[in-house]
């Protein structure tokens, strides 16, 4: 029993290491990123809206967004690499401090998904 339970241990340990992604996005080629996060403005973020991969070989294929708006938290969801309508209405109408990008796939040319660093994109005021 001791044996298997080490066993188990090992395997959990070195599967949990080897499944580590340092894949992460680019928003709209902002200059001023980091690996896990991006600063823009409000208007930056509409012209743009565009998430790349870091890695040529991938596209963003599906992600989420979440933000706090006054009184509660907004979730949505959309596939491709795009801001969706419904998205850039919500933001438009509550001009959010910070949107979290979560659950971000990424798909080679082979169609295999891969799982992105969430990101965190902080607005900031219009100059």
């Amino acid at each position: 029993m001791r044996k298997a339970l080490l066993l188990f241990s090992a395997i959990f340990i070195s599967l949990t290491g080897f499944s580590q992604s340092d894949l992460v996005i680019n928003i709209c080629n902002a200059k001023e990123s980091s690996p896990y996060e991006t600063t823009l403005t409000i208007n930056q973020l509409l012209e743009c809206g565009e998430l790349t991969a870091n890695n040529k070989n991938l596209t963003v294929v599906f992600f989420s967004i979440a933000m706090s708006i006054p009184g509660d938290s907004r979730k949505f969801i959309t596939s491709g690499n795009k801001l969706s309508e419904k998205m850039i209405k919500i933001i438009q109408e509550h001009n959010p401090s910070k949107i979290y990008i979560e659950s971000i796939k990424l798909s080679n040319e082979d169609g295999v998904i891969q799982n992105a660093i969430n990101h965190t994109l902080i607005i900031k005021p219009q100059q």
